[in-house]
């Protein structure tokens, strides 16, 4: 059974073992500066007290315990500790997150303990950034349903915001007990429901109702947008994302064409960043993305930021599908709630990013972004089982499937996965924007002949 579980835990982990991850952190606006790091911890450099985000780079390996559980490590510094996981069979090196020391901790010894991991005496990088504070408006825009809540609620949330979702997420795998039959009536009745609880969720954080809104394009169809084709939803056999659209109760959503286009969705983020004004804008990252709509939505963000000129400000990019995914997707951040998220899997010389910026959230927003996570049924856990079974055979069914995934599949939830002490950014700032879209082109080319 364990050694099934294992299995099976690293096909959602990875195709193969991942050795050391490799960050081309000298090329970024980073600072490294080595430490000496022992058995039981490291000192804190003086120098570093007004950086907001800090990564100890250091070489580690999982135990014989660590190779079937989720190795971490520990630390500490006075008061204030920090748990991070590590997928299992861990090795090499791994970067793991203390911005939540940093500005509190220069000076003073920090202290490590593994937990089914050690590492020797050697002498291991900090790679320490500072991002500008989160000030002005922020406009979140999301590829589908949901993806703003998991990437970015504890940012977005109780500030001048904006969301903005893409798609109408009319694609789905759960029936909820068959409400939603697998013909067109029933994704179009998915398609709206995706899109009201869309439009729903932002107001648990603040955010006001008219600047909360889906703009109805098909899901599944942005590479194919990018690539100039014509697209139609085949799930609901529809061509015309006015269909969805016209569910927003803003007044400030775009008019739109008849027929979903490429150049329609970028003259759609223009306009609604023209409403907006962001000092801030939250997209996917169009390279470290795996999903191709995140990949395609971050580069109509990259072009609709080139159209409207920006100068003044950042775009803080996120990724819900990251790289090290197998051919089940990926479990990142593994371990429990409790544990911070650090960086993915990832091996590149190529700057994709400027700085990396690890946002904060609270005992209290992670609790409220549970509640807007729960907006979604298909993020609910259980969601596929609201209603009682209907016969013998299904209860026997549903039985049997929670056993396996208890034993055998681990937990992949994005409750799990994104409900945690900090949410992660790659950051670019608008006025290089356009110098990285160029590199992004290279990936996104490349990605598009793949498929």
């Amino acid at each position: 059974m364990f050694h099934l579980r294992k299995q099976k835990y690293h096909e959602y982990f990875s195709g193969d073992e991942v050795g050391s991850y490799a960050y081309p952190f000298a090329s970024t606006d980073a600072e490294m500066i080595s430490v000496d790091v022992s058995a039981t911890g490291f000192d804190w450099p003086e120098t570093l007290s007004e950086h907001d985000t800090v990564f100890l780079e250091l070489e580690v390996k999982a135990s014989r315990v660590g190779n079937w559980v989720d190795p971490a490590l520990l630390c500490s510094a006075d008061d204030i500790g920090v748990c991070q996981y590590l997928e299992w069979r861990a090795h090499g090196k791994r970067h793991f997150n203390l911005s939540a020391l940093a500005g509190n901790a220069a000076g003073k010894e920090v202290q490590l303990r593994g937990i089914h991991l050690s590492w020797k005496p050697q002498q291991a990088n900090l790679i320490a950034m500072k991002n500008a504070p989160l000030e002005g408006p922020v406009l979140v825009i999301a590829p589908h349903p949901d993806d703003a809540e998991i990437a970015a609620f504890g940012l977005y949330a109780d500030r001048d915001a904006w969301v903005v979702t893409v798609s109408a997420g009319e694609i789905g795998t759960l029936d909820f007990g068959g409400i939603f039959k697998e013909d067109v009536n029933g994704r179009r009745l998915f398609g709206r429901t995706r899109v009201g609880e869309s439009i729903s969720a932002p107001f648990v954080g603040n955010v006001a109702w008219d600047r909360a809104m889906n703009l109805g394009y098909f899901d599944g169809t942005l590479q194919a947008l990018y690539r100039g084709k014509t697209v139609r939803s085949s799930v609901a056999d529809l061509d015309s994302h006015r269909y969805f659209r016209r569910l927003n109760h803003s007044s400030l959503v775009p008019t739109t064409e008849e027929k979903p286009s490429w150049s329609g969705l970028v003259r759609d983020l223009v306009h609604v960043i023209g409403l907006a004004k962001p000092s801030i804008i939250v997209a996917p990252h169009p390279v470290l993305e795996c999903h191709p709509d995140h990949k395609f939505v971050g580069a109509a963000v990259f072009e609709a930021v080139e159209a409207c000129q920006l100068q003044h400000g950042r775009l803080l990019l996120y990724v819900v599908h990251p790289p090290g995914g197998g051919p089940h997707g990926s479990i990142h951040p593994v371990g429990q709630r409790d544990g911070v998220v650090s960086l993915p899997s990832l091996q590149t010389e190529e700057v994709l990013f400027e700085t990396v910026y690890s946002h904060a959230v609270s005992d209290e927003l992670q609790d409220r972004k549970v509640l807007a996570l729960d907006v979604y049924r298909d993020i609910r856990a259980g969601s596929d089982e609201l209603f009682p079974p209907e016969s013998l055979r299904q209860a026997m069914y549903r039985a049997a499937r929670s056993v396996y995934r208890h034993l055998l599949v681990p937990d992949s939830t994005f409750l799990r996965k994104s409900v945690r002490p900090n949410e992660l950014f790659y950051t670019v700032s608008f006025s290089r924007a356009a110098d990285f879209y160029r590199r992004f082109k290279r990936h996104l080319a490349s990605s598009d002949s793949d498929s």
